[in-house]
């Protein structure tokens, strides 16, 4: 009885073993995406985005979605214009 109970432990540990693995590989993959622009650094912050539809969706003035970014403390970071929707 004691071996089964220890064979079932052994297994969940594995899968657990390898579910962490995995997040590492996916964690890694991540990683080194962001460091192929070579960043001289890197900070992950909380920031609020708002999107906003402009454009009148002609040639000189295509739709197109603008981001703006702000800090949760209120501070303006940017605006990120897709160009064009």
């Amino acid at each position: 009885m004691e071996n089964k109970e220890q064979e079932k432990e052994a297994l969940l540990n594995a899968a657990s073993l390898k579910n962490k693995l995995n997040k590492l590989k996916d964690e890694n993959d991540f990683l080194k995406e962001l460091m192929k622009d070579n960043p001289s650094s890197l900070h992950v912050e909380q920031a609020i985005r708002i999107t906003q539809r402009i454009g009148t969706g002609t040639n000189e003035d295509p739709v197109r979605e603008v981001y703006k970014l702000w800090t949760i403390g209120g501070k303006f970071i940017t605006s990120l214009n897709s160009y064009p929707l």
